[in-house]
């Protein structure tokens, strides 16, 4: 049947996997913002040779392409913080994870911890038992 649906994955191979998907995503997004930054320096000093020139139709152009441009970059920015903002979900929900499974390993070990207790306890009580049986037999045997 695994042949058919697939292999089951784990929750820390999924929580893996999108972390490094949106790893992926932020690389992606500061390549853009940064080849957009680069776009504006272009557009600027563009902006600055037409201007020169006197060439104002070409310079209210390029300056609603700049404001654009500064505009989506401002937007990248904003993606890659509500990137991270998930991406630190994510990392703190593997912590918690990881704590839960460490306390449920200490939960274990004081459950064993308390049974041994408990067993102490009972052979005590037994032998305790046993020794104020003999005594009250001896004691009915051999009254005093």
């Amino acid at each position: 049947m695994e042949w058919l649906f697939g292999k089951r994955i784990t929750p820390e191979e999924m929580l893996r996997k999108n972390q490094r998907a949106l790893n992926k995503a932020m690389r992606d997004l500061d390549r853009e913002r940064m080849r957009m930054e680069q776009q504006e320096k272009k557009i600027i000093a563009d902006i600055k040779k037409l201007a020169k020139d006197g060439q104002m139709d070409a310079v209210k152009i390029m300056a609603k392409d700049l404001v654009r441009t500064r505009r989506y970059v401002k937007k990248f920015m904003l993606m890659k913080a509500n990137i991270q903002a998930v991406s630190l979900k994510i990392q703190t929900l593997r912590s918690q994870n990881t704590m839960a499974q460490a306390m449920k390993g200490v939960t274990r070990a004081m459950q064993n911890m308390n049974k041994l207790k408990f067993d102490l306890f009972l052979q005590n009580y037994n032998q305790r038992q046993l020794l104020f049986s003999i005594y009250r037999m001896f004691h009915w045997i051999l009254p005093s």
